[in-house]
């Protein structure tokens, strides 16, 4: 109740920054998730300001939110700040890959960003950049059509990324090999197709079509 209401949220009208502290994601989802202050967060953003947040404060970023567990991760809700992904935090330093890619397994369509210990990933738009000392690994969810080993791959300082193109990676690790290794014969089993490009119909084109 406390989160919906105006007087709660007003500091949130004129901010430019919010910043997300560590401790526990699934109490800063459980205060805030679905709630007004939600949507003026949100709100934030699109009118320029910045977002952050450090460990708990990260990972409630991606709507798929990992709450919890050591090796298997537990799946909550969190804000929907960076769609199409899962963020874990502390990555390298707590061993966090096994969690980080059974959480893209179970939502393949999802890019897992695993963040390490003084780094940064910086988005503007669908453009990302990694700062600071450690790495940023992406993980994609595992596929019967692609090696095991292109699940994941890991950026250092000032590596820029494309969050449209991960995210169609992710997609496309989901669906058949292109090219198809055995393409099938292209032909129309039955009737006809008469495909015009615009332009008017001649006489001559109308007779072939009758």
């Amino acid at each position: 109740d406390e989160a919906n209401s105006m007087e709660f949220v007003a500091a949130l009208e004129k901010a430019t920054g919010v910043w997300f502290v560590g401790g526990s994601q699934q109490k800063i989802a459980d205060a805030y998730v679905g709630t007004l202050f939600e949507e003026r967060v949100l709100a934030v953003l699109k009118r320029g300001g910045v977002v952050g947040g450090s460990s708990a404060g990260a990972a409630i970023q991606s709507r798929v939110m990992i709450q919890s567990g050591i090796t298997q991760a537990n799946i909550g809700q969190g804000f929907d700040l960076l769609p199409g992904t899962i963020i874990d935090q502390h990555f390298s330093q707590r061993n966090r890959l096994t969690r980080l890619m059974g959480a893209v397994d179970q939502n393949p369509l999802q890019v897992g960003l695993g963040i390490d210990e003084q780094t940064v990933l910086l988005v503007q738009g669908r453009m990302m950049r990694v700062v600071g000392a450690g790495k940023v690994t992406v993980c994609y969810g595992k596929s019967d059509k692609y090696d095991r080993e292109a699940q994941q791959k890991s950026y250092e300082h000032n590596a820029s990324l494309d969050l449209t193109s991960l995210r169609r990676i992710a997609r496309a690790r989901q669906a058949e090999p292109f090219p198809p290794k055995k393409i099938p014969a292209i032909k129309v089993k039955h009737g006809a197709l008469m495909i015009v490009g615009g332009g008017g119909m001649p006489l001559e084109l109308v007779k072939e079509f009758v």
